[in-house]
């Protein structure tokens, strides 16, 4: 939130845009957008009014760049936002405007509090037509799915409860000679928080029957 609470006369126009802290780490600062790179001061205080002791000849930090990012505060912001007041000063008439601003600090924990966690095993498996490859799995804050599209034969399960288990696949007659790569996934639970998606992947060797052995 950005409101003027003060302006001197011919106090110089300026913009304070806050960006809250987010995690991993990136900390949270405000954006002075400021007349000029040179020639003004700022100055930042706790609080919707100004009551730093900032004058045109004493205290305050010099500005050098326009935009200026400000990572620096009185007192560190809180998670769920702190206000604070903003000074800019004209150095050659005294001149001053004041924005005031909310900004938050990082979340206080960064770590996805359930990851969900999806592996197979085994990773490679080889199979005759018609045979039956049984791959065990572990998922733990899940569901995990099973991406069947492509395939032409049979899944005994397609969803993958939490815990450990076993599916089957039983390749298709046209999927002789391939390699078929098994794929299961959960979804990032909080999308753009901590957590990520987890993935597991098997492959499963196709030979048709006249190299299986079969007598």
């Amino acid at each position: 939130m950005n409101s003027t609470a003060v302006v001197s006369a011919d106090g110089p126009s300026f913009t304070a845009t806050p960006t809250n802290g987010v995690c991993p780490e990136n900390n949270p600062y405000v954006t002075l957008d400021v007349p000029a790179a040179s020639g003004y001061k700022y100055d930042i205080s706790t609080g919707v009014t100004y009551t730093g002791a900032m004058t045109a000849v004493s205290g305050g930090t010099g500005i050098n760049a326009d935009p200026l990012d400000v990572f620096t505060f009185p007192s560190a912001p809180a998670i769920g936002g702190t206000q604070y007041t903003v000074r800019v000063i004209d150095i050659a008439t005294g001149c001053y405007s004041d924005q005031t601003f909310m900004v938050s600090a990082i979340p206080e924990s960064c770590d996805c509090e359930a990851p969900p966690f999806v592996n197979f095993s085994p990773l490679n498996s080889t199979s005759c037509i018609g045979a039956k490859v049984t791959i065990g799995y572990t998922v733990q804050n899940g569901p995990a799915l099973i991406n069947t599209a492509g395939f032409l034969g049979a899944f005994s399960s397609t969803t993958l409860n939490n815990g450990t288990g076993t599916f089957t696949y039983t390749p298709a007659p046209a999927e002789a000679g391939l390699t078929l790569t098994i794929f299961a996934s959960i979804a990032d639970p909080d999308e753009e928080g901590p957590c990520e998606q987890a993935t597991a992947s098997a492959n499963i060797t196709t030979i048709s029957p006249p190299q299986c052995g079969y007598r």
